[in-house]
């Protein structure tokens, strides 16, 4: 409403809103009126015998006349406003209208439409997997204008044709609007049977409409819903589309195409439901706003789900819709042979053999359980309805022999699908397929049968097939040719035994299902016309295949490499005799098979062989026949003790090993014996070498050439060539067992690194046959600081190689050339840290050499000893350890002498017993121990004093004494050899030996004269008057005088003698008042009586008091206190 509030007057309002008053309205009718139809007729859809009615409003001035027309015609006594039809009939299908009528004038209400459908139509919901369930699409096609195009797979319909009558749509849930009626002005609907599946539909919409296209609703169309159904859905099929004119379907022509174009709109958004089932059984493409365009521009994997309300075309007579498929198989197996039909059901079947009907074989499949060679024939169905019949294609079924054994060859490839293929069955070619007989059973066979099974990727025919091969041709043999070695040219792979197996026309069929693994089954059956022996013993299995036709499609039979056992070479053309390819592999193969027992045979000749001596000689024998096979070998009659295999091997062989040799081979069915095979043997190359040298730096290489010869040498010559950096030839001495040969030597080029060498033995003398010491070649050493290798070479300069026999003629001969190591020990007086040293020289090595001198550490290998070793320095020792390798290691440290590389001897060469001295004359120094008179207990100090010459450095020596008589007590340095290091080696000193070793401060010497060096202290231990002698030895300090420059120096050695004093007095002991007298004879005159606290280390004193002369006893008193511990008289 509008208004104006407070101006009555106004004209134009001021105000509005949405409402108005509500009123009651009393009027009377316009008795004046025609009459108005207020609401008309309602299509109605119906089954046959159902009851149907009509009805129709209408105002204006009453009363009113109603008559009902049916196609414009009045129906008789159809004058009432409301029409019943009892039981409709399918003539009662049509347009139904009224006319109302009063005194004023008629109406004519719009036609209504009744649908009938016969009385046997049924439903079916495609797709029916969304039957019950809410679709995850929805289509607003009958809300826009749109030309849109569903395709539905003919596997979600019966099988037989039928008539569809209807489609009842649902709406969708999603996009729900609740009850709704709508009517579109302007749409038409098309079925047709299209040979584009879903997900497959051009864009081009005429391309995807089959030849039966057939308009079934054109024009105007309403239609409603009460959305009832499931709050979630689904909602029922209630928005109907009875068809103008019924469509026939039969889905053995193809799937159904619903094309429709919608060319009105609705007033508000509608959504029916629909699928969304990517790579499912519908789809649809479709081009929004443009209901006549020719092209889509948009599709999906989607549709509507429609419930299709058909009847079943029962005028249709049957029609065969999939073939049976033949079958070749073995004796045993089961076959099912199957065949459909459509066409108005009932449908009944009849299977026949050859033409007769086989008893109970009523069904499309007719299954042939453990076949029999009776069951081979030609197999058809017949399919019968009211309408007629329809025969299918007689197939054929084979039935082919059960072998006895089976095997798959590669064994391991039985359950695994194989990653390669073979087409020997598709194209025209020629193709041979190598086999290792490592792949069969290791006993003769019969082959009878050969099975393949298909290739699961290649095979174009994916499901059962059968097919006849027209010509075809298969062959087998036994090669030598191995895997890998297979020739391009056909023929020289043939074996001598080879058969055509198979010649002609093949028929093989295919499950093509898997019982086990990923593998395909094994039921291509190639029955063998001839079959073929093979012993896997005697070589490889050929397989040639030629075929001279083309397939009508690729049927391929699976293959795959497999490592070193299988081999294949091919061409595309049957009458070529040479291949164009090759590969690793083959066809996987299910042999058929019988044991074969046989007696041994030899296969071939034994190869006569040629060795020479020392090498290896080897028989073989190839036999054949039934296993266990027994060898037994000989040599001449004479069985070889456990040469009992397949071969023998003769190692190192001689000249007696030549002769003939044959082999027995048995089994439980025979015995056979070989054709001897001879054995030569022949003289090899005289081998002349060494072995691989080893050497220290500095030190000496020898090299012992030997020659392994064959007993027929006299004369050897030779040259070696060396790197002269690392070795200087020295000298050649024959070996002890050549000693009335001759050795000449050419050393005129040895400062090149080139001498020659020639051994001659007497006339008519010859090596013994093996392994002959012939001449050891002596070089010298280079210093080198690493280690290193330095190869010696035989050459032809100066002396050309070359071995004789006692006749001068030529032998063969091979000079091996050899290596020499060169190991660096270290450097000459480097022995600190031990064992190894450090490579520096430091007075740590100056003091331990020195412990090695004294023999108060002992050298632990050869290599250390050699490096204590070190004077004199020019020959890098001389196998003894003396103050002079003292001498000479602290040059070494005090850097007057240049370091060396140790070199020279490796053990000590000193023995005991003593070392060579000098010749004694005035020009010798000589060490002298002075001798003197001792006592009982008494320590007695022995003066060592040097006579020099002058110059003197260092000085070892050692020295011996009784032990029972003396105890060594010490030694020191004494006043001319102040500041000199003093070693002193007590380690024999329980066996009366002790070793001195003393060396003066670097660089300094003594002056020449009488020079005190040491002193040796010595305890009188025996109470018995004599002399005891205490003498130089060289163990374990040898006796040597070295100069500063570790010279050696001339010297003699005096020993000495020591006097223990006879009639010794006693000394008697007892007390005396507080202390106690000591007492002794009268006639051990001249006495001091001395005490000391201790003998370990004496210090004695003289006793307070004066002796009293008693008789013939001295006494003197000793108070107490005064002193204690041990007592002695000494006469001074």
């Amino acid at each position: 409403m509008i208004y104006s509030d407070g101006q009555p007057d106004a004209q134009i309002a001021s105000s509005g809103t949405i409402g108005a008053d509500v009123l009651e309205l009393v009027y009377d009718l316009d008795g004046t009126s025609p009459p108005v139809i207020v609401q008309g007729p309602v299509d109605q859809i119906a089954n046959e015998g159902n009851p149907v009615s009509f009805s129709v409003g209408a105002a204006g001035a009453e009363p009113f006349g109603y008559q009902w027309t049916f196609r414009g015609l009045p129906i008789p006594g159809a004058t009432n406003s409301a029409l019943l039809i009892q039981s409709i009939l399918a003539s009662d299908e049509g347009p139904y209208s009224v006319v109302v009528s009063n005194r004023f004038g008629t109406a004519v209400s719009a036609e209504a439409f009744l649908y009938v459908l016969p009385q046997s139509a049924s439903q079916l919901i495609a797709p029916s997997s969304l039957a019950s369930v809410e679709g995850p699409g929805a289509s607003a096609g009958f809300s826009v204008r749109i030309r849109l195009q569903e395709v539905y797979s003919n596997s979600l319909f019966p099988s037989y044709p039928i008539v569809i009558h209807e489609l009842r749509f649902r709406p969708d849930v999603t996009y729900a609007v609740g009850a709704f009626t709508g009517t579109l002005d302007s749409i038409s609907f098309q079925l047709s049977t299209t040979t584009n599946a879903p997900g497959k539909l051009s864009t081009t919409f005429a391309n995807n409409v089959g030849l039966d296209a057939q308009l079934v609703h054109s024009g105007r169309w309403t239609f409603s819903t009460a959305f009832d159904g499931p709050a979630a859905g689904p909602k029922a099929f209630d928005i109907r589309l009875p068809l103008q004119q019924p469509f026939r379907f039969d889905p053995s022509k193809g799937n159904l195409l619903l094309d429709y174009r919608n060319t009105s709109t609705l007033p508000k958004r509608f959504h029916t439901d629909a699928a969304s089932l990517a790579g499912g059984p519908v789809s649809m493409l479709y081009n929004d706003g443009q209901p006549d365009a020719a092209t889509a521009t948009a599709s999906n994997s989607g549709a509507d789900v429609i419930d299709f309300v058909y009847t079943i075309d029962d005028t249709v007579p049957p029609q065969i819709s999939l073939q049976p498929v033949g079958a070749a198989l073995v004796e045993g197996q089961a076959i099912s042979l199957v065949a459909t039909a459509t066409g108005a059901p009932p449908l009944t079947f009849q299977w026949f053999q050859d033409g007769v009907a086989i008893d109970g074989a009523v069904n499309s499949t007719l299954t042939l359980a453990n076949v029999s060679p009776a069951q081979t024939g030609m197999y058809s169905m017949v399919a019968s309805n009211k309408n007629g019949s329809a025969t299918s294609k007689s197939v054929r079924v084979l039935v082919l022999p059960k072998p006895d054994a089976l095997a798959v060859v590669p064994a391991d490839a039985a359950g695994i699908e194989g990653s390669g293929t073979s087409v020997v069955a598709s194209v025209p070619i020629r193709q041979q397929e190598l086999y290792s007989s490592t792949l069969f059973p290791d006993q003769p066979i019969q082959i009878t049968q050969i099975r393949f099974r298909p290739d699961a990727v290649f095979t174009t025919a994916n499901g059962p097939y059968s097919y006849s091969i027209s010509n075809l041709q298969f062959r087998l043999s036994t090669t030598s040719r191995r895997p890998g070695g297979l020739s391009m040219t056909f023929t020289e792979n043939r074996g001598a035994d080879e058969v055509v197996v198979f010649d002609g026309s093949w028929f093989f069929s295919t499950q093509f299902r898997s019982s086990a693994g990923q593998g395909k089954d094994f039921d291509i059956v190639l029955q063998l016309q001839t079959p073929f022996t093979y012993d896997p013993a005697i070589g490889n299995l050929l397989l040639e295949s030629v075929n001279f036709g083309m397939a009508d499609r690729l049927y391929a039979f699976d293959a795959a490499p497999h490592g070193a056992d299988m081999e294949r070479v091919y061409i595309q053309d049957p009458l070529s005799p040479i291949a164009s390819g090759r590969d690793p592999g083959a066809s996987i193969l299910q042999l058929g098979y019988s044991a074969v027992a046989a007696p041994p045979r030899i296969v071939g000749a034994i190869p006569d062989q040629v060795a020479t001596v020392g090498s290896n000689a080897t028989f073989t024998v190839v036999a054949a026949g039934t296993r266990p096979l027994n060898f037994q070998w000989f040599k001449g009659s004479d069985p070889i003790v456990g040469a009992t295999f397949s071969s023998i091997t003769l190692s190192n062989v001689a000249f007696g090993a030549a002769g003939a040799y044959s082999v027995q081979v048995s089994n439980a069915l025979g015995v056979v014996v070989s054709a001897p095979a001879q054995l030569v043997v022949k003289p090899g190359p005289v081998k002349v070498g060494f072995a691989r040298g080893q050497a220290s730096s500095g030190g000496e290489l020898a090299l012992q050439v030997r020659a392994q010869a064959n007993g027929n040498e006299n004369a050897i010559a030779f040259s070696l060539q060396y790197d002269t950096d690392f070795l200087a030839f020295d000298s050649a001495t024959l070996s002890d067992g050549l000693q009335d040969a001759t050795l000449n030597i050419n050393p005129q080029d040895a400062d090149y690194g080139f001498v020659g060498f020639a051994v001659a033995l007497p006339t008519g003398s010859t090596l013994p046959q093996g392994d002959d010491a012939l001449v050891t070649i002596r070089f010298r050493v280079s210093p080198v600081v690493t280690n290193t290798s330095s190869q010696v070479v035989f050459v032809d300069l100066p002396v050309v190689e070359e071995v004789v026999d006692a006749l001068a003629h030529p032998v063969d001969a091979e000079f091996i050339s050899g290596w020499a190591d060169i190991t660096f020990h270290g450097f000459e007086g480097d022995v600190a840290p031990r064992p190894t040293g450090d490579s520096r020289l430091t007075l740590a090595d100056w003091v331990q050499v020195g412990r090695f001198i004294a023999g108060l550490d002992d050298p632990t290998y050869p290599d250390e000893f050699q490096r204590i070793d070190c004077a004199p320095r020019s020959s890098g020792g001389d196998g003894r350890l003396t103050v002079r390798d003292w001498v000479q290691a602290g040059r070494f440290v005090a850097g007057l002498d240049p370091v060396v590389v140790a070199a020279g001897p490796t053990t000590n060469s000193v023995h005991e017993g003593g070392s060579p001295l000098g010749p004694q004359s005035l020009d010798s120094a000589r060490l002298v121990i002075s001798s003197l008179t001792g006592q009982p207990g008494e320590t007695v100090v022995l003066p060592v004093t040097l006579v020099a010459l002058g110059g003197e450095a260092a000085l070892g020596f050692s020295v011996g004494f009784d032990p029972l008589v003396l105890t060594f007590v010490g030694a020191e340095t004494a006043k001319d050899s102040t500041g000199a290091m003093l070693n002193v080696n007590t380690r024999s000193v329980a066996g009366g030996r002790v070793g001195v070793a003393l060396a003066l401060p670097s660089n300094s010497t003594l002056a020449a004269g009488p020079r005190q060096v040491a002193k040796l202290k010595f305890l009188v231990r025996s109470v018995r008057a004599g002399t005891t002698p205490v003498t130089f030895d060289d163990s374990p300090v040898v006796r040597e005088v070295v100069d500063a420059s570790a010279g050696l120096m001339l010297s003699t050695y005096s020993g000495a003698t020591v006097t223990i004093n006879p009639g010794a007095p006693e000394v008697a002991f007892s007390p005396s008042g507080s202390g106690f007298d000591v007492s002794w004879p009268a006639s051990a005159t001249g006495f001091l009586l001395e005490s000391s606290p201790s003998l370990t280390n004496p210090v004695w004193t003289p006793v307070n008091g004066s002796p009293v002369t008693t008789g013939d006893q001295v006494t003197l008193h000793v108070a107490s206190g005064e002193a204690q511990g041990y007592f002695r008289l000494r006469r001074p």
